[in-house]
């Protein structure tokens, strides 16, 4: 049996922007990591600069968790 919700889903480059503009600003509300956002190949993309020699991997794991978390709550905020 096809499982739909792992198909992948398909979305406009402005679809994209959008997204990651939504998803910059609420992990920057919250606070817990910090990103920045550039322009790479005419592509709005987040972006994490780890310039401390302290950071850990356990540290990038925390960013990315964070990531995927806000990322469920934009993409479940488009759905509802």
């Amino acid at each position: 049996m096809h499982d739909a919700s792992a198909a992948p889903v398909l979305a406009t480059r402005s679809a994209v922007h959008a997204l990651n503009r939504r998803l910059l600003d609420l992990v920057q509300r919250e606070g817990q990591v910090f990103l920045t956002s550039t322009q790479l190949h005419r592509m709005f993309v987040l972006r994490a600069c780890i310039v401390n020699f302290r950071t850990t991997e356990a540290d990038l794991d925390v960013l990315l968790d964070v990531l995927a978390e806000a990322g469920q709550r934009v993409l479940h905020e488009e759905i509802s």
